[in-house]
C-alpha cells in the first residue's frame, strides 16, 4: 500500500531530499490514506527516522510511525514478497493511539518489528518504499471497557445492554437481552483467554440469569452465546498480523501482549491498491 512506504529509509539520502522534508511528506502521505473518525476528531500522523549517513544508501537503522485519532477498515499495511529486498530497515516502530478499527475504539497499539526489507530500486526511481519482508516483533494492545462494551453490542444485536468490569484479570459482564418474547437479565463472571492466538473468549464462567444462579453448564452456554467477544481476523481484518501471547484485565482495560508481523498482501488488496 502506497501510504506506508514513505516511512523509510534513505530517501533523504537518495536524490537530495532532506530528512525533515522526507518525514513531512511521508506523514502527509500516510494521513491521506487513513480515514477521519466519525466524531470528526483531528487526525495526527508523524513519521520519524534515524538514519546512519556513514552507511550505504538503502540502509536505515529505525523508523517510527506515530498516529492518533483516525479510523481504518482493517490492517492498513502489508508486505509485497515479490518485490526486491535490496533495501534494509532494521527496526520499524508503530505507536498508534485512540483510533477506530471496524467500529472498535482502540486506546493504544504499539509494536516493534525487526529485520525489514524494502524495494530499493523503487525508492530510487519514485521515492516510495514498499516492504518486501519483515521479521516477527512484539507489541501491546489496550482497549478500555467502554469501547469493548460498544463493540460487543454491535456484534451481537440480540443484546440490549452490556456493561463490563475489567479488574484483577476477571471480567464481569452485566447485560440484558431477549430470547423470543422473554426478556433476560444476566451476569457473567469469568476469565478472558485465547486458545488459538486469534480470538478472545470468556472462559471458566459463572453466571446468574434473572438473578437466579446458573449451573456451570448453563453458565458456559451463556458465555459461549457471546463468544468470541473479539476475533482479530474476522472482526478486525488483521490478516494474521497479530498473535495473542498474554491477556491482562486491570484498571478498566483489556491489555493484550502480542507477537506481530506484517503479513503478505492479499490478492484483493493488490488489485485495489497497486494499480491506483
Amino acid at each position: 500500500m502506497e501510504w506506508f512506504w514513505g516511512i523509510a529509509a534513505g530517501l533523504f539520502i537518495f536524490g537530495g531530499v532532506t530528512k525533515s522534508s522526507f518525514e513531512g511528506a511521508a506523514a502527509r502521505d500516510i494521513q491521506s490514506r487513513l480515514t477521519m473518525r466519525s466524531d470528526g476528531a483531528a487526525m495526527e500522523v508523524k513519521v520519524t527516522t534515524r538514519p546512519n549517513l556513514r552507511t550505504v544508501a538503502g540502509y536505515l537503522p529505525s523508523a517510527t510511525i506515530s498516529a492518533r485519532r483516525f479510523a481504518a477498515d482493517g490492517l492498513p499495511l502489508f508486505a509485497e514478497p515479490d518485490r526486491s529486498r535490496r533495501g534494509k530497515l532494521d527496526r520499524l516502530s508503530l505507536k498508534l493511539e485512540d483510533f477506530d478499527l471496524r467500529g472498535l475504539r482502540v486506546a493504544k497499539l504499539s509494536a516493534l518489528i525487526p529485520d525489514c526489507r524494502f524495494d530499493l530500486d523503487l525508492a530510487l526511481r519514485q521515492r516510495k518504499i514498499r516492504l518486501s519482508q519483515t521479521g516477527e516483533g512484539t507489541g501491546e494492545v489496550q482497549i478500555v471497557a467502554e469501547s469493548l462494551e460498544k463493540f460487543v453490542l454491535q456484534k451481537y444485536p440480540l443484546l440490549k445492554t452490556c456493561r463490563m468490569n475489567l479488574e484483577n484479570d476477571r471480567v464481569t459482564l452485566t447485560g440484558e437481552g431477549r430470547v423470543g418474547n422473554t426478556p433476560l437479565r444476566f451476569v457473567i463472571e469469568g476469565s478472558v483467554e485465547s486458545a488459538d492466538g486469534r480470538s478472545l473468549r470468556i472462559t471458566r464462567a459463572s453466571a446468574s440469569i434473572n438473578e437466579v444462579p446458573s449451573t456451570s453448564g448453563a453458565a458456559a452456554s451463556l458465555a459461549n452465546s457471546i463468544n468470541p467477544i473479539l476475533h482479530l481476523d474476522r472482526d478486525l481484518g488483521m490478516y494474521g498480523s497479530v498473535d495473542i501471547k498474554g491477556i491482562s484485565l486491570r484498571g478498566g482495560r483489556l491489555i493484550v501482549a502480542v507477537k506481530t508481523r506484517i503479513p503478505a498482501e492479499p490478492r484483493w488488496v493488490i488489485s485495489h491498491w497497486r494499480f491506483r
